[in-house]
């Protein structure tokens, strides 16, 4: 394996009526290229927080944060932006599918801003996605006329409309229900399998055991649990 992500000492303040918080201590993470990781931690525990850094949605106050041998702290915002939509596909809580769009619409437009993918395989590679997450039937569909579990999976779709090496998702199954939940960890689970690294936030203690590592945060401070492996049972001699 190589590694595809390291915090170096990373850690995010901010100042709130003149007093500092800290909602992430210095904290140190390598992840290593397919790795499936859990960040746990309740609400503002500082879940979302390390995530926003490892996409370079918000910058460290201190320490490094590189992805794929970026110092993403080092780029200006417009190459941050376009690197970013090329070596990280972002899966949120609340979909954020553009509304006037249909699904097809929404994961093409993720191609077009970025253009990593040529122009003439788009829509063939959106429909394919759409496929591959099982929503093929609603490419056409508006958001609004889809359910919570068909816009997260359209949303999976558009996270790898450019084939990006890091997948992060921030609760992605917050608002589902069991089934929905449940078919959406199982993407999750088989893109990792493909060789992709994925990073989920979840406070759902629900098929923790899939991941290879499950990194817990309280106060902003990261421990590692480790993986609980169940021996087979040795048969009878």
């Amino acid at each position: 394996m190589s590694t595809v992500i390291q915090l170096q000492s990373a850690s995010k303040t901010y100042s709130v009526d003149k007093r500092d918080i800290t909602v992430l201590q210095p904290t140190d993470l390598t992840v290593e290229r397919g790795e499936f990781i859990a960040v746990t931690g309740p609400s503002g525990s500082g879940k979302s927080t390390l995530l926003n850094l490892i996409t370079g949605i918000d910058h460290p106050t201190g320490g490094m944060v590189i992805v794929d041998g970026q110092n993403f702290g080092g780029l200006s915002e417009s190459k941050l932006a376009h690197l970013r939509g090329k070596l990280v596909g972002i899966v949120f809580q609340f979909f954020q599918l553009i509304p006037t769009l249909t699904s097809l619409e929404n994961i093409v437009l993720a191609m077009d801003l970025v253009g990593a993918i040529p122009g003439g395989q788009r829509r063939k590679r959106a429909m394919t996605l759409l496929e591959q997450v099982g929503v093929g039937e609603q490419a056409n569909k508006l958001p609004s006329r889809l359910s919570g579990g068909e816009q997260q999976r359209v949303a999976i779709a558009r996270a790898l409309a450019n084939d990006p090496s890091v997948l992060i998702a921030d609760e992605p199954t917050g608002n589902l229900d069991s089934v929905n939940a449940e078919k959406v960890r199982a993407i999750f689970a088989q893109c990792a399998a493909d060789g992709r690294t994925v990073i989920v936030a979840t406070h759902d203690p629900r098929g923790l055991e899939q991941f290879d590592r499950v990194i817990k945060i309280s106060d902003g401070v990261t421990t590692e649990t480790p993986r609980t492996v169940v021996s087979a049972p040795v048969a009878a001699q």
